[in-house]
């Protein structure tokens, strides 16, 4: 199917994998955008051997399984009989029983995100990776974009101190892909988009301790504006937006930090601008050029992954991370059926 879309020798950490011939078995549960998004990117890397993907659509398995140029497994079982590694890409609410049945079998696990769409499931999948010998990483592709990893580099090491900052996250619409509206697929609407951010507060800034939730649903069935106030261990607070009818403007995330006399600003993952001291000139680093995979984090988060069950790496994204970021989300949601909206972390 042609040439990978990324240079995986400069996204593996120790290029040395190649000359050892170790090579990682995987497949893919779940043939939409994300299971071909991932199934793409693992053809390129040569520590990989794509083995099946399976998918409770026949046809949309079958046109995956030729895209990608491996088997088209009959059932998940099967699939994980020819496996070493699962990437769990199937709807949001299935993430965790998904995952735990791949564990139990004894799987590493790369499970898109959310971890999970409801903190007791969360709690349990958690407890499960806990136990398990088996690697777990969750699709928390940010930490990986060039563009939050230049920020994340800017406030290392504790010489630049954020003092407050603001967070926007927006979807044009929950109309495409059609299922994309309904809470009983996604598990609502924090959990398909906004949890990404909930991701980076953490990464960026720190543990968060509490929280005040405002939210309503103007346009869907289920709350689409959020205004939230985090509070964090180090006394920084967070004001974070987010609204799922605000059509496609750019940009659609943004971030902004702010510390003594610097300002740091995002636009989505495609451009930082770093302010630093009075009367100076901004620096500006535009990553708009990259491939998708690349200015996304994709293609590095995959190459984590297959390092750590080569056994060369740590997982960046932990199940604890993954369990972090659903416990902000279902807090907030939890914020907005109590009086006053707030929930103590």
């Amino acid at each position: 199917m042609g040439d990978s879309p990324v240079d995986f020798k400069s996204a593996i950490r120790n290029p040395q994998l190649l000359e050892r011939n170790m090579t990682v078995k995987v497949g893919i549960l779940g043939a939409g955008y994300m299971g071909k998004t991932h199934g793409r990117i693992l053809r390129g890397d040569p520590r990989v051997i794509l083995s099946a993907v399976f998918d409770i659509d026949a046809q949309r398995k079958e046109e995956a399984a030729r895209e990608l140029e491996c088997r088209a497994a009959e059932s998940e079982e099967q699939l994980m009989d020819q496996v070493d590694a699962v990437y769990v890409t199937l709807p949001n609410t299935t993430h965790a029983a998904a995952s735990a049945r791949a564990l139990e079998r004894g799987k590493h696990v790369f499970c898109e995100k959310p971890f999970a769409t409801s903190l007791e499931d969360a709690g349990k999948l958690l407890e499960l990776c806990r136990s398990t010998m088996s690697v777990f990483a969750v699709g928390h592709n940010r930490r990986f974009a060039p563009a939050y990893m230049l920020v994340k580099e800017f406030l290392a090491g504790g010489r630049h101190e954020p003092t407050l900052a603001q967070f926007k996250m927006n979807r044009g619409e929950l109309e495409s892909p059609p299922w994309v509206e309904n809470a009983a697929v996604t598990g609502g609407y924090l959990y398909e988009t906004p949890i990404h951010l909930f991701d980076m507060a953490r990464w960026l800034l720190g543990e968060v301790t509490d929280l005040t939730a405002a939210g309503a649903a103007r346009t869907y069935a289920e709350p689409d504006n959020f205004s939230l106030l985090l509070r964090f261990e180090s006394g920084l607070s967070l004001t974070f937006a987010s609204c799922a009818h605000s059509t496609w403007a750019f940009p659609f995330e943004r971030i902004e930090i702010y510390g003594r006399y610097f300002t740091v600003e995002t636009a989505e993952m495609e451009r930082v601008s770093i302010t630093h001291g009075l009367n100076k000139a901004a620096s500006v680093q535009d990553f708009h050029a990259l491939k998708m995979e690349q200015k996304w984090g994709y293609a590095a988060i995959d190459a984590n992954f297959i390092s750590a069950v080569l056994g060369e790496e740590a997982t960046a994204v932990t199940a604890d991370d993954g369990y972090r970021s659903v416990e902000l989300a279902d807090r907030c949601y939890r914020a907005l059926r109590s009086t006053p909206a707030e929930a103590q972390l």
